[in-house]
């Protein structure tokens, strides 16, 4: 059985990206996932990573504020700190990720849609057929690689 999570939460910080020898590439970031219990709220804090390709995606649009969601394993580690006490920590390592975006549709085509967001241009796959050009929506955007290139589908649209 694997361990597998889906976590939705808000960038506490601009993702950090690292480039290694090897040609891989890590992306690291951090959510704020709001919890309520007895109607006190808490915030948990997750640290995640994303390898490769998908790092690279989250490094250009995983801005502090945004919310995003993020599919893969959670670990345990532990290490000592500089007083030689054992500190527990959870890392989230991530094979898909969603990104919560708001933006007005540029354009629409037979199976995709154009989203202006600030001043980037999104292109997803999208078989609604009852959106407007202009309309301000809220998209769930899944990011996925094929041939080596980003590709986005639309998951949901929230309002």
């Amino acid at each position: 059985m694997k361990n597998l999570v889906f976590i939705t939460g808000r960038l506490t910080r601009d993702c950090e990206i690292q480039y290694f020898e090897s040609g891989k590439i890590k992306a690291t970031f951090t959510l704020a996932v709001d919890n309520y219990m007895n109607k006190e709220k808490f915030t948990s804090f997750i640290n995640c990573e994303i390898w490769d390709k998908k790092a690279e995606f989250a490094g250009e649009y995983f801005k502090k504020g945004k919310v995003v969601s993020v599919f893969g394993e959670l670990t345990s580690n532990t290490y000592k700190d500089k007083v030689y006490r054992t500190i527990n920590c959870r890392t989230a390592n991530f094979v898909n990720s969603q990104i919560i975006v708001k933006g007005a549709i540029h354009s629409i085509g037979e199976e995709s849609i154009k989203i202006q967001v600030g001043n980037d241009l999104i292109e997803a796959e999208c078989y609604l057929k009852d959106l407007n050009v202009g309309e301000e929506k809220t998209f769930i955007l899944n990011f996925g690689i094929k041939n080596n290139n980003p590709v986005y589908s639309v998951v949901a649209i929230l309002d």
